[in-house]
């Protein structure tokens, strides 16, 4: 017979409040003793708590819904990894969905999180969102409950945003491949998002201050996917007319990469390439790339430590926007070469 929170009482000797209040860990003046009794009676009579039953009693149910745009892209199914982990160790269960990187969807989901009784959302926002952000920004605010933003932000000091900061891990990626020697540089990224242009102008950034021109066609817009970083990386490859790539996703890299391949021309001896993300594919592909970590362990604590400190401290009402520094991962993928300006 399945043991209820009435038999967990009487075995303690203590009212059922009582018992749900140790049980919920909700403060109370019980003594520490009494509790550690309670526990070990629930424990060992294997007591499974109602969550449904406690989530219509307290207005909460432990649930936070995490939105994502790609779940099929590696860098955001291993960011939605690190944010569930971070997230257990609160008791809080992460309720994952995908929009496809469409704006209906996401309203759909939010709509539907909220249905279920998500306590709070993590949203990595559609490009279509983050590029409407006052309606996207209507859309949160009617939620009615703590809204944390990841990775693509909105200039709203509202809400708890986390990001990384692209313009920076642009120009890192750029300023390695000029300190290689290298002074006919291209970008693959992009354009059509806010981190992609966000890592364009750390390119252009390090290009205009080590004085290097910019060619027309060394800017090339690609979403951040291996069929496009292979399409966009093809006139680069027949013409020769760069020594090196910056590509602002390591999905984009691994596209030059083949595209290279298939030319018949060899990273780095004849192209030099640098993605972003330090997927772990990266160091298994054949060429192991050199690439702009975003340190992702970072972004999820920092994401899952704001959001439940907003929910469990009335204090931490103020909203935070963070960035996360990127860093530079050498591998094989750059070669030194002598050459002047």
């Amino acid at each position: 017979m399945k043991i209820r929170l009435k038999d967990i009482a009487q075995m303690a000797h203590v009212s059922e409040t009582t018992a749900s209040l140790v049980l919920n860990d909700a403060p109370s003046r019980i003594s520490e003793a009494k509790r550690q009794e309670i526990k070990k009676i629930a424990k060992e009579h294997g007591y499974v708590p109602n969550f449904a039953a406690r989530g219509l009693a307290m207005k909460k149910t432990n649930t936070i819904g995490l939105i994502l745009p790609d779940i099929t892209n590696p860098y955001f199914a291993a960011l939605a990894k690190k944010i569930d982990d971070e997230l257990r160790k609160y008791d809080y269960l992460t309720i994952v969905v995908n929009t496809d990187d469409k704006a209906e969807s996401e309203h759909d989901l939010i709509q539907l999180l909220l249905n279920r009784g998500a306590d709070a959302l993590i949203v990595i926002a559609s490009n279509e969102s983050s590029e409407n952000s006052e309606a996207f920004d209507k859309l949160l605010t009617a939620t009615g409950i703590p809204v944390l933003l990841l990775d693509r932000t909105i200039a709203n000091p509202a809400y708890n945003q986390v990001s990384a900061d692209d313009e920076l891990g642009g120009f890192l990626a750029t300023k390695h491949l000029i300190e290689n020697g290298h002074r006919k540089i291209a970008c693959i990224t992009s354009m059509k998002t806010a981190n992609g242009r966000e890592r364009l102008a750390g390119y252009r950034r390090a290009m205009l201050e080590a004085d290097l021109p910019i060619a027309a066609d060394w800017e090339i817009d690609a979403a951040f996917k291996f069929e496009e970083g292979y399409t966009a990386a093809a006139p680069l490859v027949e013409n020769k007319a760069v020594t090196a790539v910056f590509a602002a996703s390591d999905l984009i890299a691994y596209g030059v990469i083949k595209q290279a391949q298939e030319a018949h021309l060899q990273i780095p001896e004849d192209l030099s390439l640098i993605g972003y993300d330090n997927l772990a594919f990266s160091k298994i592909v054949s060429i192991s790339l050199t690439s702009i970590d975003q340190n992702i362990d970072l972004l999820g604590e920092t994401a899952a430590d704001l959001l439940v400190k907003r929910l469990t401290d009335k204090r931490a009402s103020k909203a935070k926007q963070i960035k996360i520094k990127p860093v530079l991962i050498k591998n094989q993928s750059v070669k030194q070469i002598t050459t002047s300006k």
